[in-house]
């Protein structure tokens, strides 16, 4: 760490520089001391005249770094402004964004809002008178497609589906009863009681064939 004369000594190089025209930064440097430190070594062990110089020098800077930049904002047709804080809307290190954020509305759109909303109102009370008409179509329209998955369902559980078989009664006089074959797999489906119609007509057949029978010739 450098010692009080040596402090001094980069101070009076510093100031040389100055008077030289070189910046605070490239004088700072020179001397081999950052400029913040080299700030505070002339505060400290310079001559009051140099410290003048400085933060005279370091004012015309900023003016000049300043004026730079208005001159830069002013050719890209974008200028600083007190509502931005005095930064140019060129900066480097500033970007554009969207946020969702209230915005005061105007006399004409709150009035089209208010129609937007009593439209919105009558057209809801259609719909809803509309859904209370139709109600009854729809539950019967729902009804037919329940059933169809009732019996689709049933379908894949089972692997088969009603469909319309030739079938075979055979009767049993004895007994009384007619017993129904599916022809296509001859499996037994049912039997029942013999219909009055069926028995009348066994009796009519059974008068017929014991009738005699006439020759035609004589």
């Amino acid at each position: 760490m450098p010692n009080t004369e040596e402090k001094k000594a980069a101070v009076e190089k510093y100031l040389a520089d100055l008077k030289l025209g070189k910046t605070n930064q490239a004088a700072a440097k020179a001397a081999g001391v950052p400029y913040v430190t080299m700030h505070t070594w002339v505060r400290k062990y310079g001559p009051k005249e140099g410290e003048a110089s400085m933060s005279h020098e370091d004012t015309a800077q900023k003016k000049a770094t300043a004026k730079k930049k208005l001159a830069e904002a002013a050719k890209s047709g974008s200028t600083a402004s007190p509502k931005n804080h005095g930064r140019s809307k060129a900066a480097k290190d500033e970007w554009k964004t969207e946020r969702e954020l209230p915005v005061k509305l105007s006399a004409d759109d709150l009035g089209k809002f208010k129609d937007s909303i009593l439209g919105l109102l009558n057209t809801i009370d259609i719909l809803r008178g509309e859904q209370a008409e139709k109600a009854g179509s729809y539950r019967a329209q729902i009804k037919v497609k329940e059933s169809e998955l009732t019996e689709l369902r049933a379908s894949v559980e089972t692997s088969t589906q009603k469909r319309m078989v030739v079938c075979r009664e055979v009767p049993n006089w004895a007994k009384g009863t007619v017993t129904i074959f599916r022809t296509d797999t001859e499996e037994r489906v049912e039997e029942r009681q013999m219909l009055p119609d069926e028995r009348q007509k066994k009796i009519s057949d059974d008068v017929e064939k014991a009738k005699p029978k006439t020759d035609p010739k004589k």
